[in-house]
């Protein structure tokens, strides 16, 4: 199967059954409603705090501790535990919803067409939480580098150092060249785990994922992400248009209807346009997996039982 018709076929997989895109949907729109309540939570007291007080505050803070204890502060305290909730309610379907693209991955890996059922939910949740788990270790490294690079071009700049900005731009640039190849290698090693078992090990068997990425081919593999991204861009580019006329009806009815007008938006993206797109990528990205194996020898041991 060419890349080509790996997106295509990507592309119908979400509309195989419309009934458990739905029920993805709700997982996000969930996800977005406690975003957007724990926004106007935060930021609606700030809009309405005492300037004059909040600015008579910063002539002592010398410090970023200080700057968020500062404003925190003038944040009610009935607001922060229903931050707190949400935010905690979001991180538990969050992790869920990651545990169904685990499903929906397994699904492409096995050539089937059906779309994964909601069931076992503390068995989603864990599957959710290994791929975070894999996507945060994938990711440490990176962020060190480019820490490191920030710091030292911050030094530089500090004591108009041009030995220390080129060292610190140079670190910055490879450290960006590394981050682009570890989020390539993290998306294959994500899938491998989910081929063998979901057996965490497997993400970090470093050199089979890369010779599995070989074997793929690397231009295939960087062609494939990149009709991904352009596509997911298009589609996301036009549900923001569509969903901001929304937000805008809201508003011209009533400036006390900006909230509500926020949440019916991030409602119907969440519903539709955030599940279609997850679906389509977890799809992709399965269907490139499970096309090494068919294109090419491969030992038996990259084969899902």
């Amino acid at each position: 199967m060419s890349v080509t018709d790996v997106i295509k076929e990507s592309l119908h997989y979400p509309f195989y059954d419309k009934i458990k895109i739905v029920y993805f949907g709700i997982l996000y729109a969930i996800m977005g409603i406690c975003s957007t309540i724990i926004s106007y939570l935060i930021s609606n007291p700030l809009l309405h705090s005492n300037y004059t007080s909040l600015a008579n505050g910063t002539e002592n803070v010398t410090t970023l501790t200080q700057s968020v204890n500062l404003i925190a502060s003038q944040i009610p305290s009935t607001n922060w535990y229903y931050v707190i909730i949400l935010g905690i309610i979001a991180l538990v379907v969050g992790i869920l919803a990651t545990g169904y693209d685990f499903r929906v991955i397994k699904k492409a890996i096995n050539s089937e067409n059906t779309l994964p059922k909601f069931n076992n939910f503390i068995s989603m949740f864990i599957e959710g939480l290994k791929i975070i788990v894999v996507e945060i270790i994938y990711a440490i490294l990176p962020i060190i580098l480019l820490s490191i690079g920030f710091t030292i071009i911050g030094l530089g700049n500090g004591g108009s150092n041009a030995t220390l900005l080129s060292i610190g731009s140079i670190i910055c640039i490879l450290g960006f060249l590394f981050t682009i190849f570890m989020v390539l290698v993290q998306l294959m090693a994500v899938n491998h785990m989910i081929a063998n078992d979901g057996k965490i090990s497997y993400a970090f068997k470093f050199k089979d994922v890369v010779k599995i990425i070989g074997k793929v081919s690397w231009i295939r593999y960087i062609g494939a992400l990149f009709m991904l991204v352009i596509i997911s861009i298009i589609i996301g580019f036009a549900a923001n248009i569509i969903v901001s006329f929304i937000s805008v009806g809201f508003m011209m009815l009533s400036p006390k209807n900006v909230l509500l007008g926020t949440i019916v938006a991030t409602i119907i993206v969440g519903l539709f346009i955030n599940p279609f797109l997850s679906l389509f990528t977890d799809r992709a990205l399965g269907s490139l997996y499970n096309e090494r194996v068919k294109d090419f020898d491969i030992d038996e041991k990259y084969i899902i039982n």
